[in-house]
C-alpha cells in the first residue's frame, strides 16, 4: 500500500500511521515514511531480495558488477546487496549516516 496527500501534507499521514496503521502486524509488514510518501510492504517482498534474485538467476555463478540507487531508508538492505550504492547528496539515506556519525563523534 502506498499513500500521498495531494498537497504533500506529511502530518496528514504521519497521523494516517499513528491513528490507522499502528495495528499492523510488524513481524509479516515493514512501514516506511518519507516526506509525501506512506508505504506499507509484505517483507517478503523487496528490493534487496530482487537484487539477489537477479544476481542468483542470471549471473549463473560468474562475478557481476551490481549498482544501486536509493535515497530512503528503507533503500539501505537494497543497497547494501549491491557492490556499489549511490545515493543523492540531499536524501533521506545520506541525511541519517551523516546525523548517526555526529551522535558518534560527540560521545
Amino acid at each position: 500500500m502506498v499513500a500521498k496527500h495531494c498537497d504533500g501534507q506529511t502530518s496528514f499521514l504521519q497521523e494516517l500511521l499513528q491513528r490507522h496503521l499502528s495495528q499492523i502486524c510488524h513481524d509479516r509488514y515493514f512501514v516506511h515514511l518519507n516526506d509525501n510518501n506512506l508505504t506499507v510492504v509484505p517483507r517478503c517482498l523487496g528490493k534487496h531480495r530482487a537484487v539477489e534474485y537477479v544476481l542468483n538467476r542470471y549471473t549463473e555463478g560468474q562475478p557481476a558488477l551490481s549498482l544501486g540507487f536509493g535515497d530512503s531508508l528503507s533503500d539501505a538492505p537494497f543497497l547494501a546487496a549491491c557492490d556499489f550504492a549511490v545515493m543523492p547528496r540531499k536524501s533521506q539515506l545520506l541525511r541519517a549516516l551523516f546525523a548517526s556519525q555526529e551522535t558518534r563523534n560527540d560521545v
